[in-house]
Formats: structure tokens, sequence, C-alpha cells
């Protein structure tokens, strides 16, 4: 990776999934980092860095001007990585919509508004593939959707809606001279990962079977299982938004984050079953909400941009975030089953 200068980085939802990993990487370059957290999500064990520090905030709320933007000591932040957002499994997006859009097009606009008050040197706004329209998902062998391709606009659910209203918000402040990027995740999972109800796909998965492992089952799976999805691994996608930060500009953005390879929820609930040892468990399709039927991103500007790609095969992923819940299981079922 390309070292920076050290800079001084604001981390909104920085004890997230994706957060932990960015502060990871830029503590061990150098860099000092504010993290911003209402500490909702995310079940890693708590950062305890030297030139890290933690700010619980509510970021649908905002703050006086300059608040979010300075050290303890007084120093004021440069760049920002801005990862914050309300997120959910796809059959709870439906059910909490409005709620949803609201929240992350308050925490956008704020967020963005103090970045531009504070002239910051670079933002990186992390979006997502809901953002494509339904009409480029229609099969599981779909194309790799191409950054171009959000507009027209056709997300399937309001989130989606909620995060290109953002992205467009960061496409306003370009006009005006701020530095703001964006990039888009695919399907990113890893230990650590919140796997209560309404988490998404992967943790959910590893939740049901565990627990079936005590109860018997069934196992209740959206959709009919063909749907396909390209999952990127908490790691890579972490290092993918810290070498935008580095590397990617106005003119080039966004950028996709996504894995190479177009798995079926069949294939990933076989892997799953395989590593909680409840293989023998039955399975039941076509339960619930589906989403789109195939979805992954086209990484040629990730590759050419940032020369990133990424690394974790997905068999490989699933065995670290297993081995993870058998250390953290909180769950009482789950922790009879390992």
């Amino acid at each position: 990776m390309e070292m920076a200068d050290m800079a001084n980085v604001l981390v909104t939802g920085g004890l997230g999934l994706i957060g932990r990993e960015v502060v990871k990487i830029l503590y061990l370059r150098g860099d000092r980092v504010l993290i911003l957290d209402n500490r909702s999500r995310g079940r890693g064990v708590p950062l305890d860095l030297p030139r890290v520090e933690v700010l619980e905030a509510d970021l649908g709320r905002r703050a006086p001007t300059g608040s979010w933007m300075t050290f303890s000591d007084g120093a004021e932040v440069n760049r920002v990585i801005h990862l914050a957002a309300q997120v959910c499994g796809v059959k709870k997006a439906s059910e909490v919509e409005a709620d949803l859009m609201t929240a992350n097009m308050l925490i956008d606009s704020n967020v963005l508004e103090a970045a531009a008050s504070c002239g910051v040197e670079k933002l990186v706004y992390m979006s997502t593939a809901c953002v494509y329209p339904v009409g480029r998902q229609l099969e599981p062998d779909s194309p790799a959707l191409r950054e171009e391709w959000a507009w027209p606009a056709g997300p399937e659910n309001g989130y989606g809606m909620a995060k290109l209203c953002g992205e467009r918000l960061v496409e306003a402040y370009q006009r005006i001279g701020c530095p703001f990027v964006v990039v888009r995740g695919f399907n990113i999972y890893g230990p650590g990962e919140d796997y209560g109800e309404g988490s998404h796909v992967i943790p959910e998965l590893f939740r049901k079977f565990l627990t079936a492992r005590v109860n018997g089952g069934p196992v209740e799976v959206y959709g009919d299982g063909l749907q396909t999805r390209a999952f990127t691994y908490h790691s890579y996608a972490a290092e993918a938004i810290v070498l935008a930060m580095d590397l990617l500009w106005p003119g080039k953005s966004p950028v996709n984050i996504s894995g190479e390879e177009a798995v079926s929820i069949r294939t990933l609930v076989e892997l799953v079953a395989g590593l909680t040892g409840a293989h023998w468990v039955p399975v039941h399709y076509d339960h619930g909400p589906q989403g789109v039927r195939g979805r992954r991103g086209d990484i040629t500007r990730a590759r050419e941009i940032l020369g990133w790609r990424p690394r974790t095969p997905l068999e490989t992923g699933l065995s670290r975030v297993m081995a993870w819940m058998s250390r953290d299981i909180s769950i009482p079922e789950i922790a009879e089953a390992v």
C-alpha cells in the first residue's frame, strides 16, 4: 500500500465491522484517528490503541460546528472516512424502510456538511451496491455492475435510494470544490459482524445453523437460493477504502469494492452448514424476500486506480467467521451448539 503523510483522520462508524479494520490500517501506518460511533453495531474486541480516540455520538443529530472535527487536544481533523450508516438485512429493511431512509439521509447530510465547513483535504463516502437499479440485476448471472450504471435511478429499496441521495450530495459538494469521493461496497463480511435478528446474510446463516444444531431446525432461507452475490472480506474492503483516501479524486469517483466471484445463496448455505457441523439440518427455501437476483461489481476502476483486488477466498473468510463466533457467543442457543 502506498504510504501517505501522517494524517489526522476522522472515521465515522469506526467501531463497526469495516471501521475497525480501517482504523487498524491507519494506526499501523502512523496516522492519528478520531472515531465517531454510537456503539450500536459490531462485536469485536474493544480498540485500545495510542493515537486513537473514541467519541460516542449520534450522527443523526447536527453537532455544533467543528465539534466532530477536533481531537481532545485541539488538533484538527484533515481527512474523513465516512462509514457510519443505519443498516440491516433484506427482510428488516423492508419492514423499517421509512426509518432507514430518514436515518441515513440525516447522518450523511450532517457529516458531509461538517466536513465541508471545516475544509478537510479529503472525504471518502462509503456507499453500497444497493444503489444499483433492479433492472440491472434480474438474473443470477447478470453482468458485473459498472459504476456508471447507477443512473437512471432504480434501487430495490429505500436504503439504496437514501445512499444514492448521499452520493448525489457528495457530487453537489464536489461542484463547489470539496475533495469528496465515493466507494461502493458489495456484501462485505467478516469476524466481528453483528449476528442478531435482522443481520446480514452470512452472520444470519451462521446464527440459524448453529441454533438449528440444538433445536433441529429447519433453517429458513430467503428466496429460492439461486440468487447470487459477490462477497468481500472486510480487511480487504478496508484496504481499498484507505487506498481511496490516498489515491482517488472526484474525477474518477465512484469505485466499486466487490468480490470477483458471484456465489449462489444455495452454495453459501452449503458452506455454512458444513462449517457449523449442521449439514444434516433441513433447509426451507422460498421464505421471505430474496432481494435482487444477481449482484456483482465490476472492479476495473479499483484495479486501475487503487491497484486493488480482493484476495481472501470465500471458504477461508467463512472459516474465520466461524472461528470468531465460537469465541464470541452471547446467544444461549448458539453457545450450547459450540
